[in-house]
């Protein structure tokens, strides 16, 4: 499903970006929606939650980003001490860009347009 796949790759970026160790609770949990894409959903979520749960995730993506130095980047991530802030960074950027081909794959075969590249350098 293509919103899963969204969800998949938004609940990432919000797992990955946290500041701190602890509990993750997935969005949406309660409704078996199962974002690791383990299963087939049994419930669903509406564009409007798909587009407020991405504006909070890029918040808090902005907030892991600010105020930060190459130092940051090559120290022991925040909940994953194994890996480096640069891995999280590199992981989610290839995560990100799977997802995207993917969900733009699903329009094609639909017969929609894939979604056009944006650049925002600024």
């Amino acid at each position: 499903m293509f919103w899963q796949q969204l969800l998949h790759a938004v609940t990432g970026l919000k797992f990955w970006t946290r500041s701190e160790k602890g509990d993750f609770i997935e969005p949406f949990s309660e409704r078996n929606l199962y974002p690791e894409l383990e299963k087939s959903p049994e419930g669903h979520v509406s564009k409007e939650e798909m587009r407020a749960l991405f504006e909070e995730t890029m918040r808090q993506v902005d907030g892991f980003f600010a105020h930060k130095d190459d130092k940051w980047l090559f120290a022991d991530n925040a909940i994953y001490e194994k890996l480096k802030n640069f891995d999280i960074v590199e992981m989610q950027i290839r995560h990100i860009q799977y997802h995207v081909g993917h969900c733009n794959a699903i329009l094609r075969e639909r017969d929609l347009p894939a979604v056009g590249w944006e650049e925002n350098y600024g």
